[in-house]
C-alpha cells in the first residue's frame, strides 16, 4: 500500500464493494468465486511485483500489463473470456 500511495494514489476500503456482492451472491456462487479467487493468488502476488519493478525501471504501458497477465493466466492454466481492462 505504501507503493500505491506514493505514486499519488488514495486507498480506500473495499469493504462497500464485498458487502454489496456477499448481500447479492447465493452460497454456490459465493464459493465459485472463492474458488477462482484461491487460483488467481499467485498471479496476484506476481503481478504487484511486476508492476514495481516496472514503474522503478522507468514506467510501461496498461496493454504491456494486460499481457503480462494474460501470459500469467497462461502459464498458472488459467482461462478467461477476456482480457482484463481498467476502462
Amino acid at each position: 500500500m505504501d507503493l500505491i500511495r506514493g505514486l499519488g494514489k488514495n486507498v480506500v476500503s473495499a469493504q462497500d464493494l464485498i458487502a454489496q456482492f456477499e448481500a447479492t451472491m447465493n452460497d454456490d456462487q459465493n464459493c465459485h468465486a472463492l474458488c477462482r479467487a484461491r487460483h488467481h493468488r499467485p498471479v496476484d502476488g506476481r503481478s504487484v511485483q511486476e508492476i514495481g519493478r516496472r514503474v522503478r525501471s522507468g514506467g510501461t504501458y496498461e496493454h504491456e500489463i494486460q499481457q503480462w497477465f494474460m501470459d500469467a493466466f497462461e502459464r498458472e492454466g488459467l482461462v478467461t473470456d477476456d482480457a482484463p481492462s481498467w476502462r
